[in-house]
């Protein structure tokens, strides 16, 4: 008989269990697609924002080391969008794939293990700004040690939210990260058990006010911007997405060839210049004469310039290169990049010049323009002015 009052509380114990189980597992499968979807080269950056709210809300009702486990776990699945774009189209090994997707997920565990400790810990207000600062603080000193920079900062998921985009003003992109993190932070602090009434009054409205601010100001400030008096439409290119940077002049000729075949389209829509993707794909010496007669043709029909990005020379020795072609058929600038990403631009050789142009009169009143190019996030076709 004495055993009884202990069996009860294992069965009525167990419905429990399994219930925050559930729940536990439904919060690594929502933040994890969430961040699958809202995260990578082509995110749906509101999903960003509410990526990390269901892992938040269940921490503080399971164990410290679950906790950790679910996050990292939700993180790790999450960033398995770019896993094609590393193994295919930079060809990085997988092990290191792995490492690029385990480490960002521990230190996300460990952000929400600092958001679980002071929440049940009662301090609501510790918990909802302690996230995000410790995430911010994750990425600038990641910019501060890697030679990759700002590349994994959570800040370029908002390229399409523009009235946030202009906090980068005042706090450069760091600021985009805070107000990502802080929002779900604060929802699940307000939603816990721990802290009282007033406390979660007080953090709603400092942190709502706040983001309101950031956003309303944000919005204020790409209404009020004057019109520009000079407008250059620039259009931007990605196609022939399913080619992973052809190694063999035949193969890249017939790339640059479909390239070109969509520059007419851009051109009808009144495109002054036509930006490709950087390192299209490696050519010879021999395959970039050809490369150049081919856009120096097309640029002269589309009347724009033309950049275009290659990988000049062979596999072990070679330049990362942007060429212009102008709008009368010449290739009017060649320019080398200088600064590479050790172990995957290792081939690539520095340039050694900086190359600046005089702006076209059509172009505005600019002086001066740089080249420069980059990969465009979004397939197809893009106009922009």
């Amino acid at each position: 008989m004495g055993s009884q009052p202990e069996a009860s509380r294992t069965n009525a114990a167990t419905p429990a269990t399994k219930k925050t189980f559930l729940l536990a597992s439904g919060a690594v499968v929502l933040s994890s697609a969430m961040l699958f979807w809202g995260t990578g080269l082509q995110p749906r950056w509101w999903l960003t924002w509410l990526a990390p709210l269901p892992v938040l809300l269940i921490s503080p009702r399971v164990a410290r080391g679950r906790a950790f486990c679910m996050a990292a776990l939700a993180w790790f699945l999450g960033s398995l969008n770019l896993w094609s774009y590393l193994l295919t189209a930079i060809s990085v090994p997988i092990p290191l794939a792995v490492l690029l997707s385990a480490v960002p997920s521990c230190f996300f565990g460990l952000a929400v293990l600092l958001f679980r400790r002071f929440i049940l810990r009662g301090d609501l207000g510790k918990a909802a700004f302690s996230f995000p600062a410790f995430w911010v603080t994750l990425e600038y000193l990641n910019n501060l040690t890697s030679p990759h920079g700002t590349f994994p900062n959570m800040g370029y998921t908002q390229m399409d939210f523009l009235p946030v985009l202009q906090v980068t003003s005042l706090t450069g992109i760091w600021g985009i990260t805070f107000c990502l993190f802080l929002l779900p932070a604060t929802i699940a602090a307000v939603l816990s058990q721990p802290g009282t009434v007033s406390q979660k009054k007080r953090l709603s409205t400092a942190a709502g006010l706040f983001l309101a601010l950031v956003i309303g100001w944000g919005s204020w400030r790409l209404i009020s911007t004057p019109a520009p008096e000079h407008l250059v439409r620039v259009g931007l290119m990605a196609t022939g997405t399913g080619t992973t940077f052809p190694h063999d002049d035949t193969s890249a000729l017939k790339l640059l060839q479909e390239y070109s075949d969509q520059t007419a389209n851009l051109a009808a829509q009144g495109a002054q210049v036509i930006v490709l993707p950087e390192k299209i794909a490696l050519i010879s010496d021999q395959g970039v004469v050809q490369a150049d007669a081919l856009f120096a043709a097309v640029s002269a029909r589309a009347k724009a310039s033309i950049v275009v990005g290659l990988d000049r020379g062979s596999l072990k020795r070679r330049f990362n290169e942007a060429r212009l072609y102008s709008p009368e058929g010449t290739l009017e600038a060649s320019y080398d990049k200088h600064h590479m990403i050790p172990l995957f631009e290792d081939a690539d050789q520095p340039g050694t010049t900086i190359t600046v142009l005089v702006s076209r009169p059509a172009y505005g009143e600019s002086r001066f323009a740089r080249i420069w190019t980059s990969r465009p996030s979004a397939a197809n076709i893009v106009l922009k002015e």
